[in-house]
């Protein structure tokens, strides 16, 4: 099935790679996360890719980059982030007035090239 392109369409993508992700296990190439978005309709370019996982990063999702930068890159989500966990934390934080609070990383966050 093919994912319409549109105002939502990063939003759509997003969520597939959250999910890709959190099944994966371990971390992923932008070629491998290029072709699982492709296996569930994405028709998009490497580049955006990493314009998503950059956008991931500043949503506070801890997405790292692992290795040395380059075609070999891998890039994983933190194995003690459950979505659903993360987003209901997130919210409650958010209810309370402090959108950061518990959301720290143990690792510095990435620098998307």
């Amino acid at each position: 099935m093919k994912v319409k392109k549109g105002r939502n369409s990063q939003i759509a993508r997003v969520i597939s790679l959250l999910d890709i992700f959190e099944g994966a296990t371990g971390g992923l190439t932008v070629a491998e996360l290029h072709e699982r978005l492709s296996d569930r309709g994405h028709e998009i370019g490497r580049r955006t890719i990493y314009r998503d996982l950059e956008a991931l990063s500043k949503a506070g999702f801890p997405v790292f980059p692992e290795g040395e930068e380059g075609i070999n890159q891998r890039f994983t989500l933190d194995r003690k982030t459950r979505i659903p966990d993360y987003l209901d934390a997130r919210i409650e934080a958010e209810a309370r007035g402090d959108p950061v609070s518990g959301m720290e990383s143990e690792r510095p966050g990435p620098e998307f090239k």
